[in-house]
């Protein structure tokens, strides 16, 4: 059992560092927004994004409603391209998405210049984005 737990614990961590492999470091100078912030940011607009969470990088645009608490783009990744949609919201300081059947992720926003950074709870760049 012992043996089951350790390699479950290490598979966890092997697939999280592997997925986030091709993730850019969060740059030191890198200013965490508020959530106020992130409504003022991702509320006008159009957005390229590039995520690194999948296997495979995706890329695309998205466009964020905070009236409506949605979300829409379109995509671009290993297997082909289309559209997507999902809800969002704010909870505290960090930015919360749900696109299609996926399960809720929340993350903390980063501004470098032109360059948004959004960022995991273990501190991993899931998406690098801009306008």
């Amino acid at each position: 059992m012992v043996r089951f737990i350790l390699v479950a614990v290490v598979l966890l961590f092997t697939t999280e560092m592997a997925l986030a492999v091709n993730a850019p470091k969060l740059p030191v100078n890198a200013r965490k927004l508020t959530g106020a912030e992130i409504v003022a940011l991702y509320g006008v607009g159009s957005f390229r994004f590039h995520n690194f969470t999948g296997k495979q990088s995706v890329t695309g645009t998205f466009r964020v409603n905070f009236t409506k608490k949605t979300a829409s783009g379109t995509f671009v990744d290993g297997k082909g391209k289309g559209t997507w949609s999902g809800t969002v919201r704010i909870s505290g300081d960090r930015f919360c998405r749900k696109i299609s059947k996926r399960r809720e992720g929340c993350v903390s926003v980063y501004v470098d210049g032109t360059t948004i950074y959004e960022v995991n709870g273990s501190g991993v760049v899931e998406s690098r984005n801009s306008r």
